[in-house]
């Protein structure tokens, strides 16, 4: 009896210390991958958003909240329907103005691009160690930029060194 009771106490004591090391291990990798997400690299990184996307899901709440839901639901089915007829027709459109002539269709793109609006926003400090990542931002967004293109540029720092 005594040897069932020893043998019971030195399996939870063992058991004990395997979850004391499974739990600080996983520590360890969470950290470890935590800091990966969400440091960027040293040269910055580019994140598109398509700020169209975001105003019309702004403007779907209001919607939804001053229609109700049947309403709302309704609406929104008629306004769906609208714009896959409406790209239907466009692209009959299209393919009638490839059929013309080849220039027909390059005056047809040159008409549906819009300007883009490029936000960089930069967070500075004293030192100025992340002017190097604002350089490669703003090339890559010049790259993609075309003439009737914007680049803003939103600096925030603390002060420092100038150069």
């Amino acid at each position: 009896m005594e040897f069932v009771a020893e043998l019971s106490l030195f399996l939870a004591k063992a058991l004990i210390i395997v979850i004391a090391i499974a739990v600080v291990i996983g520590v360890i990798i969470k950290g470890i991958t935590k800091g990966r997400r969400t440091r960027p690299g040293k040269d910055g990184w580019i994140e598109v958003l398509k700020v169209g996307d975001i105003h019309d899901s702004y403007r779907d709440v209001f919607r939804h909240a001053q229609m109700g839901d049947h309403a709302y639901t309704k609406a929104k089915n008629v306004e769906e329907k609208a714009k896959r007829k409406q790209a239907k027709h466009e692209t009959k459109d299209k393919k009638k103005a490839e059929k013309k002539s080849p220039t027909a269709e390059a005056e047809v793109e040159g008409q549906e691009e819009k300007s883009k609006l490029y936000v960089i926003e930069f967070e500075g400090d004293v030192q100025a160690t992340q002017v190097s990542a604002l350089r490669n931002e703003i090339t890559a967004a010049l790259l993609d930029a075309g003439e009737q293109d914007e680049v803003l540029v939103c600096v925030q720092s603390p002060g420092g060194l100038i150069h």
